[in-house]
This record gives structure tokens, sequence and C-alpha cells, in this order.
């Protein structure tokens, strides 16, 4: 648990904290999970990972997919919170999601040094609703996250080593300018 600023490795971002969680062991056999929900939700997950017979070199490699409508119906107050007369039964519009990625990581105990890197990538695209009083029925956001990290650890994190690298991009394609009035288009951040 890393309480106040979060460390470079995890992200960097926030002044709340982190909370990093370690998970097992790479599994030595392949893996295949899928689940579905409410409003077109469905999602597929698949992985992989191999130990040497020394237990001393490790790789893993994980894949998903997810998906999911969100055309929920809900109570449209009309932002008149004193007024029931004008509420109404609506469909969410535009709130779509599609989502893909893949993940590596290796690992390897050289002596008194545990080795390990990972490399992921991450793409989303999905509709952008807007608020109940600005929709925006026809724009749409595309989201790309790639992450390097490598770490070195002697004696299990006496004195550590690491570098994490990261490169977000995210775009707003807006054509007929419902979440940016003045400047219909696209528009990118890095």
């Amino acid at each position: 648990v890393h309480r106040g600023v979060v460390p470079a490795a995890l992200g960097g971002s926030g002044g709340i904290g982190a909370v990093n969680l370690l998970t097992r062991r790479v599994p030595s056999h392949p893996y295949l999970e899928a689940s579905v929900g409410s409003f077109g939700a469905r999602s597929l997950r698949a992985g992989a990972g191999w130990i040497s017979r020394d237990a001393l070199t490790g790789l893993d490699v994980v894949a998903h997919a997810r998906r999911a409508d969100n055309d929920f119906t809900f109570l449209d107050h009309h932002q008149t919170f004193h007024n029931t007369a004008d509420d109404s039964l609506r469909t969410r519009t535009n709130a779509w999601l599609r989502e893909w990625g893949a993940w590596v990581g290796a690992s390897r105990l050289a002596g008194r040094v545990a080795l390990r890197a990972g490399a992921g990538y991450t793409r989303r695209d999905g509709g952008r609703p807007g608020p109940l009083t600005y929709l925006s029925p026809h724009a749409t956001v595309r989201h790309e996250h790639g992450d390097l990290r490598l770490r070195a650890d002697l004696d299990d994190g006496l004195l550590t080593a690491d570098l994490a690298a990261g490169r977000g991009d995210e775009r707003l394609h807006d054509p007929r300018g419902e979440v940016r009035s003045r400047d219909p288009g696209s528009s990118r951040s890095l």
C-alpha cells in the first residue's frame, strides 16, 4: 500500500495513493475465461504460462477482449428534480464500449537477483453519450495505452531498481460538434 504520492511504476498519477496487488506465480497451463452480462456485455480472457524445470525462469502471456452496448433504460428527470410531471423513460444511446489488449511478462532468478520484465497494450473504443442535457450521439472516443516495466530485486526486495514507462493516446472524434461546438472534428491528447 502506497499512501500519498503514487510511485511512477504504478502510473504516477493521483495524490491519494495506490495499492499494488501481487498475483500468484504464472500458471503452467493455458486458460480461457468467458463472461456474459446484461446490455450486451461480453468478455473473453485467455492466457498461458511457462516455468522452467528448475523454476528459475518464467514467461506468461494474457490477452483479453470485452464489449458492452450499455443501452439501458433510465428515468430522465430533465434536470427538474422538483417537477415529476416532465419525467420520462429513455434508453441510453452511444454508450457502447469495445476493448482489447495483451500483456506479456518474463522473470528470471539469477542467484540473489530476481529480474522481471513486462509489456502491455490496451485499446478501448467507445461512444461518448454525453450528459443528459448535452447529448453527443455521434461522438466517439479511442484510448490506446502501452506500458513497459523492467525490475531487478536484490534479496527479495532489499534493494530494488525499477524502470517503468507508459504512453497514452486519447482521441475524440466529434464530427458534428456535439462535444466541442466551436471546433468540430477530431482532437488528440498524448
